[in-house]
């Protein structure tokens, strides 16, 4: 989660430097990015100074670093799902969570090890768990639905809001 957090900071840094000289049309996640910097022209027509381009290629480098690092904990995610699934004999959460439609390695990931690691005896300690769990507001002739609490685990709160 930080390291998408700084990924998506880096392309905006990029993005928000570029667009200050009038260019909204370059994608930092595409592969040729870093020749694609000494293509691009200001909004009037000019080629980009140097020392953009150079604060452009920092930022490429970080991001880069970043993209790196997301990968190798993909990695070691699914290795971690393989390991687990092969040491039991019968099939672990996450494998029983992936063999349902719609549920990928990210989301099986989130839900087995933020929210199926403990017991629960109901549905509604899971809600309260997640912070899904309603909070009402009942004083005298006042009974209004606040929504949720949001006071549980917001990792497993959001991936769950998403899955739904």
């Amino acid at each position: 989660m930080t390291l998408m957090v700084e990924r998506v900071a880096h392309i905006n840094r990029i993005k928000g430097l570029l667009f200050a000289h009038g260019i909204t049309d370059y994608e930092p996640l595409r592969c040729n990015r870093e020749q694609r910097v000494e293509q691009l022209m200001t909004g009037d027509g000019r080629p980009l100074p140097d020392h953009l381009k150079r604060q452009i290629s920092r930022e490429l480098d970080r991001l880069e670093l970043i993209l790196q690092q997301i990968s190798t904990v993909d990695a070691e995610r699914d290795a971690l799902f393989a390991a687990a699934g092969e040491s039991r004999p019968l099939p672990s959460p996450a494998a029983i969570l992936m063999s349902s439609k719609g549920i990928g390695t990210e989301f099986a990931g989130v839900l087995w090890l933020e929210g199926l690691f403990c017991h629960f005896d109901n549905r509604r300690q899971i809600a309260s768990y997640a912070g899904l769990a309603p909070t009402p507001l009942q004083s005298g002739s006042i009974d209004r639905e606040q929504g949720v609490s949001k006071a549980g685990n917001p990792r497993l709160r959001t991936t769950m809001i998403q899955l739904a």
